[in-house]
């Protein structure tokens, strides 16, 4: 009877970009990273509004809010896929980023210089685990903050998050179309 099942973040981390089959397969190893937890499904019917903050790093939810006891979802990121790739794309990215973006410091990881991202990488190895263990218990193991629970481990939501004006109305469409899909 859950409302909404929160996501568990993991930086995963590989010297190299597999050439083939997939990635969840060959690239095991992750860090717990709080900035990527994010919610993972909600029930349309039971959530009157998730309240995105930008880049959809935390949400305020309001309605009949019900979580698992523990959180076992994981979202894996496999963005640290080989360093000199890695390095290369945030090399681009830095050039599309807008005033606007820097301004309100969005794409903080586009300007990493190369020193920068190695302190970042190492951060993440040296927390780094294997996802695919059959005993891993990411409810005790990730040890992030959720911004969905408080340090009792009981269910919170945040008092406030910072505005992302344009993108939650694209969002608030968005819910309101995925309601009226799955709506009988």
């Amino acid at each position: 009877q859950q409302k909404f099942i929160p996501a568990l973040g993991y930086q995963m981390l590989s010297d190299a970009l597999p050439a083939t089959g997939r990635l969840c397969d060959q690239v095991t190893r992750g860090a717990p990273w709080a900035q990527m937890s994010k919610l993972g499904a909600f029930a349309p019917r039971a959530i009157d509004a998730l309240n995105y903050g930008p880049g959809r790093h935390q949400a305020r939810l309001t309605g009949r809010l019900v979580a698992p006891v523990r959180d076992e979802l994981l979202l894996l990121h496999y963005k640290y896929l080989g360093f000199e790739r890695v390095l290369r794309q945030i090399e681009q990215a830095r050039e599309r980023l807008t005033d606007v973006d820097r301004s309100a410091g969005h794409g903080h990881r586009w300007r990493f210089s190369r020193r920068r991202l190695m302190r970042d990488w190492r951060a993440f190895e040296a927390r780094a685990v294997d996802v695919s263990r059959p005993d891993l218990e990411p409810w005790r193991t990730h040890t992030e903050p959720r911004w969905w629970r408080s340090a009792d481990g009981s269910l919170r939501m945040p008092d406030a998050l910072p505005a992302s004006r344009p993108r939650a109305s694209l969002l608030a469409r968005g819910v309101r179309r995925l309601r009226a899909m799955v709506t009988p």
